[in-house]
């Protein structure tokens, strides 16, 4: 039973249902999860390389799902999960907001990708796609809020 159970976690997790969703209907922790996504990750992606190797048409969907493992993400969010600093929530925003892949990240708005994922964030990633964007401008100062500190509350 356990390895149905090893299933539906990893099926619940590659279909992006939310990290304690996943802990409390498995009574298991955080940390669980990865473990059990690291070890099916490994196992995947033997099984793409054996797939490969005999020439198989599985072998591209075997490594679809070591990505999908791997990001906890579904295949329409892959394209765009593979920016650093954007994981599986914000790929999900981004993707919802329209941004179903990189190019139409890299041809969007600062503002725009700022007002969905965080102004230093979208700075970082429109940065990685080869889009300059300068700090001291208007645009990003805009929409960076102040630091919070003890007596705001």
């Amino acid at each position: 039973m356990s390895e149905v159970k090893t299933a539906v976690l990893l099926l619940e997790w590659i279909s992006e249902s939310k990290e304690d969703n996943i802990t409390s209907r498995f009574n298991i922790g955080p940390g669980d999860i990865r473990a059990q996504a690291d070890t099916a990750q490994w196992l995947m992606h033997s099984t793409a390389r054996i797939f490969a190797y005999l020439g198989s048409e599985q072998a591209g969907f075997a490594q679809e799902l070591v990505e999908r493992i791997s990001y906890g993400a579904a295949k329409e969010l892959l394209p765009i999960i593979k920016i650093k600093g954007i994981g599986r929530v914000r790929a999900r925003k981004l993707y919802n907001a329209g941004y179903k892949d990189i190019e139409a990240i890299r041809m969007a708005e600062f503002k725009a990708l700022a007002d969905i994922i965080g102004p230093k964030i979208a700075a970082n990633t429109l940065r990685q796609l080869g889009i300059d964007i300068d700090e001291k401008s208007s645009d990003f100062t805009e929409n960076i809020k102040a630091q919070q500190n003890l007596e705001d509350f």
